[in-house]
């Protein structure tokens, strides 16, 4: 999943300014894959284990010293408008997700950009931790 120029982000007590976009990417941390004395194809994949990674990217537009730290505990939350514009509909996105990385990106294109990732966390191990609500 992936939002471009959200109308709101923010972590914990946060509020995030010129975002640009959130990511949202699902990754296998572990497969389980099966084959067949038949054949050299496989009949059979699972992925019992997930990590769920969320990129903020931010344009850096001022000099900041920003109130977040590798290893936080933080709630997400999110919120676009419609793609009309009138804010009367739109998404809004919450998880609780730990900061794994904070790196800086320079170029003559972009300018600087902050990108936050981090890794969201589930309530029980079996919930999604993700919640996404449409015209909440």
């Amino acid at each position: 999943m992936i939002w471009l120029n959200p109308q709101t982000v923010t972590l914990g007590s946060t509020t995030l300014d010129e975002v640009s976009s959130v990511s949202i990417d699902e990754n296998a941390s572990r497969l389980v894959v099966e084959h067949q004395d038949d054949g050299p194809h496989v009949v059979f994949v699972d992925a019992p284990e997930r990590k769920i990674v969320v990129k903020i990217r931010r344009r850096i537009v001022t000099d900041e010293v920003l109130a977040i730290d590798l290893g936080d505990s933080l709630a997400l939350t999110l919120r676009t408008a419609d793609a009309g514009g009138d804010g009367s509909s739109g998404i809004e996105v919450t998880a609780t997700v730990v900061i794994t990385d904070l790196a800086y990106d320079l170029s003559r294109k972009s300018g600087a950009e902050l990108v936050i990732t981090a890794i969201a966390v589930s309530s029980d191990g079996a919930t999604d931790p993700v919640t996404v609500q449409v015209d909440p």
